[in-house]
C-alpha cells in the first residue's frame, strides 16, 4: 500500500505540474476550436499543406531534415552547419539507440535498474513517443519537417541519448561521459553562434563602383516602381553540382531612399529554366531590407544555395534575382527606353555537373570521331521494329575529348537501303540545355532525340546516321571509325531500323 500510494503521489505530482504549466492550452483549444490540439482549425487557415495527405511510409525521406534541424539549422533553413557535425551528431544518435536496447535487454535479464529508475525511463520515452507520434501524424499533412517540433521532449531526449550511451560504456564512465558531451556541444555551440550564426547575419558590406570584380557584367538594371537598381550579381564558383551549396553575391544599389521593405528573390535555374534552388527574404540574411540603405551606396549582398538533389545533369545554372513585396510576385525589371524587359535577366550562368562521370554503356556501340573534339560513344534506341508514323528515341553518348570551340547542332538522318534520304531530326543535345560550347574534357553527355518516321513510309530495313555541325554556319564537323577512316558528308552509321 505504502509504494502504491507513493506512485500515486510521485505521479500527481509529475503529471500534476505539467496539467498547471500546459493544461489550460489544450482548454482553450476545446473553448475556441472543438478540439484539443487546434491542428484542424491551423491547416483551414493556411495553404502550407499537401494536396492529400501522405502515406505513413512516404514521411521517411522527410526525417533526415528534421533530425538535422533539430541539432542545428538556421535562417530559413538555410544557415547549416558543417557536414561533419551532422554526421557526428548522426552517430551520436544510432551509438545510443543501440546501448538503449543493450540496456533493456540487460534490465530485463539482470534487473539491475531499480523501480524508480525504471518509472522514470517510461515517462520520458512516453513523452517522446507522444511527441514523435504527434509530430509524424502532422508530417502527413504538412510538409516541411522541422527539428523544433521535438522541441517539447529534448530533455526526454537527451536523457535517453545519455541512458543509451551509458549503457554501452558502463557505469564507471559516466562522469567522463557526461563531462565530454557538454564540453563538446557547448563549445560547439560558442563556435557556431562566433563562426557560422554572426557572419551569416553581418549587414551586407558597400563596395565602390571602380572595386567590383573585373568579372562581373554590370547590368544596371532598374526596378519598376522603385529607386533601387540591381547592379549585378554573380555565381561565385565555376561549376556547380546537384547537392552542392553554391555561393551567390549580388550587387544593389539605391538611387534615392526607399520606404517599402523589399524582399529579394533569388534563384537559381536548371534544364528548361527549372528552378534547382533560391532563396527570398531580406537582403543581409533577412536583415537589411531595402528601406535601411544609405542612397548611392552599393552594397554587396551575400548568399549560399543550395542546388536540388534531382537537379538535371549536365547543364547550365542560370542566376536570376529580383525585389518584391511580400506576398506578391517580382517586380518587373525596366529598360533604358523605358519598357519593362522580357521575362528576368539572367546575372551569371556556369555548368552544372554530375559529382560523377555519366556512365558509357549503350546499347549499339560506335566509337566515332567528329572533328578532333568529339567522340559517339554510341546510342540507344527505344525500338528496332516500327511502323510508319512511329517515333524512336534516339539516345546518343558523347564524350568531349577537348573544350568545344562552338555551340554544335546533332542531326539524325534516317535512309534507306539505297542510301537515299528519308527523314531527319536536328536539335542541340539536350535541347540546348548543355550547348557544346559549355563542355569540358572528359564530359559524357547523354542526349535523347527523338525521330519521327513519315507515316507513307515503305517497309524495309533504314540506317540511321549522325552528325554534327556549326548552328551558325551549318559547317559540319568531319566524322571518321576509330581508325581514321572518313565517312562521307560527316555522317557516322550508328545501327538500323526495320519498318513493316
Amino acid at each position: 500500500k505504502r509504494s502504491l500510494l507513493r506512485l500515486l503521489t510521485d505521479g500527481l505530482v509529475l503529471f500534476g505540474v505539467t496539467g498547471l504549466v500546459c493544461g489550460w492550452w489544450f482548454i482553450r483549444n476545446l473553448v475556441l476550436y472543438g478540439e484539443l490540439m487546434g491542428v484542424d482549425a491551423w491547416i483551414s487557415r493556411t495553404e502550407t499543406v499537401w494536396p492529400e495527405p501522405i502515406g505513413f511510409f512516404e514521411v521517411i525521406p522527410h526525417l533526415q531534415g528534421m533530425e538535422m534541424s533539430y541539432w542545428a539549422m538556421f535562417g530559413w533553413f538555410n544557415i547549416p552547419v558543417p557536414q561533419w557535425m551532422y554526421r557526428a551528431w548522426w552517430v551520436l544518435v544510432r551509438v545510443a539507440g543501440v546501448g538503449l536496447v543493450v540496456l533493456l535487454i540487460r534490465q530485463w535479464t539482470q534487473r539491475r535498474l531499480s523501480r524508480e529508475l525504471q518509472a522514470g525511463i517510461v515517462v520520458v520515452a512516453f513523452s517522446l513517443l507522444v511527441n514523435f507520434g504527434s509530430v509524424y501524424r502532422f508530417l502527413m499533412i504538412v510538409p516541411g519537417a522541422q527539428g523544433r517540433y521535438l522541441f517539447a521532449t529534448v530533455a526526454a531526449i537527451s536523457a535517453l541519448l545519455v541512458l543509451g550511451l551509458d549503457g554501452l560504456m558502463g557505469s564507471r564512465w559516466e562522469w567522463a561521459l557526461a563531462t565530454v558531451l557538454s564540453v563538446a556541444h557547448l563549445t560547439a555551440t560558442v563556435a557556431v553562434l562566433l563562426l557560422i550564426i554572426l557572419p551569416s547575419y553581418a549587414q551586407p558590406t558597400t563596395i565602390a563602383q571602380a572595386d567590383l570584380p573585373d568579372d562581373l557584367v554590370v547590368l544596371d538594371l532598374a526596378i519598376a516602381d522603385t529607386a533601387v537598381q540591381l547592379v549585378g550579381g554573380r555565381i561565385e564558383v565555376e561549376e556547380a553540382q546537384p547537392g552542392s551549396r553554391v555561393p551567390v553575391t549580388l550587387y544593389w544599389r539605391a538611387d534615392s531612399s526607399v520606404d517599402v521593405p523589399y524582399v529579394a528573390d533569388v534563384r537559381l535555374l536548371g534544364q528548361d529554366l527549372v528552378r534547382i534552388g533560391g532563396t527570398d527574404g531580406y537582403p543581409g540574411n533577412g536583415t537589411f531590407p531595402p528601406n535601411l540603405w544609405e542612397p548611392g551606396l552599393i552594397y554587396q549582398d551575400e548568399y549560399v544555395l543550395r542546388v536540388d538533389d534531382n537537379a538535371g545533369v549536365p547543364g547550365l545554372v542560370r542566376l536570376q534575382a529580383g525585389l518584391r513585396i511580400q506576398g506578391e510576385t517580382p517586380l518587373p525589371y525596366m529598360q533604358e527606353d523605358g519598357e519593362p524587359w522580357p521575362g528576368i535577366p539572367t546575372l551569371d550562368v556556369v555548368p552544372l555537373r554530375p559529382a560523377r562521370p555519366l556512365p558509357e554503356d549503350v546499347e549499339y556501340p560506335v566509337g566515332g570521331q567528329l572533328g578532333e573534339d568529339l567522340t559517339l560513344v554510341g546510342a540507344d534506341l527505344s525500338g528496332t521494329v516500327l511502323s510508319a508514323g512511329d517515333g524512336v528515341t534516339v539516345t546518343l553518348v558523347w564524350r568531349s575529348e577537348t573544350a568545344l570551340p562552338a555551340d554544335y547542332t546533332t542531326f539524325i538522318h534516317l535512309l534507306d537501303s539505297q542510301e537515299q534520304f528519308v527523314t531527319q531530326a536536328d536539335g542541340p543535345p539536350l535541347g540546348g540545355n548543355y550547348p557544346t560550347s559549355w563542355w569540358a574534357p572528359g564530359d559524357v553527355v547523354r542526349a535523347p532525340h527523338l525521330l519521327l518516321l513519315p507515316s507513307d513510309l515503305a517497309p524495309g530495313v533504314y540506317t540511321i546516321r549522325i552528325g554534327m555541325y556549326d548552328s551558325v554556319d551549318g559547317t559540319r564537323l568531319p566524322a571518321a571509325d576509330a581508325e581514321g577512316n572518313l565517312f562521307a558528308g560527316g555522317a557516322v552509321p550508328v545501327t538500323t531500323l526495320e519498318v513493316r
